[in-house]
């Protein structure tokens, strides 16, 4: 494997995991925080909690970006993954590098873009949250609009198997969604 080839291997899995990380990280947290412990970082003037705040405003846009920047970084690991055992393994045929690279990337996104800041932010919300949410809250102001209107052309077909309305975006949680009742139903 050439120098270019190898750096370029190693820029895609570091930017790659690096965005699936923080935006699993950010997205653990915003949904781990409360509005007003957010607010009282704020006033406690830490650094980054005016991030965390608009973060935890509106914890579904973290999700739907961190699904939408997880499915491109492992994708992107993926296929680099793919061209770089084309390029090791010269005679190896064409579905064996697919299938590694697949299965490789599938684990290391796994592990180090998913479970491991995942697990970072459930025993740390507050600093991790606060560490992540200036990035996060950036990324996803970049990343959700594309997000939602990628997943605006499904809702139909969720209506159309639930029989009910979907909602309009995949990742409300569950505080949000009681925030907003279906049509003729009261809020409680």
């Amino acid at each position: 494997m050439t120098a270019a080839k190898t750096l370029i291997l190693l820029a895609a899995l570091v930017v790659g995991l690096a965005g699936s990380s923080l935006m699993s990280a950010a997205a653990a947290a915003s949904t781990l925080l409360t509005r007003s412990r957010a607010r009282r970082l704020a006033d406690a003037g830490s650094r980054g909690a005016a991030a965390l705040e608009r973060m935890i405003e509106r914890p579904s846009r973290v999700a739907a970006a961190a699904a939408l920047v997880l499915a491109v970084s492992y994708t992107g690991i993926a296929a680099v993954l793919v061209w770089a055992l084309q390029g090791i393994y010269a005679g190896a045929p064409m579905w064996l590098d697919v299938m590694a690279g697949v299965a490789i990337a599938s684990v290391v996104v796994y592990l180090f873009g998913e479970t491991l800041p995942r697990t970072l932010a459930v025993a740390n919300p507050e600093t991790v949250g606060l560490a992540a949410a200036p990035w996060a809250t950036r990324v996803t102001a970049s990343v959700y609009p594309v997000a939602r209107l990628l997943s605006s052309g499904w809702r139909w077909i969720a209506a159309t198997i639930s029989g009910e309305a979907a909602p309009e975006v995949p990742w409300v949680d569950a505080e949000e969604l009681a925030a907003h009742p279906a049509d003729g139903e009261a809020e409680v």
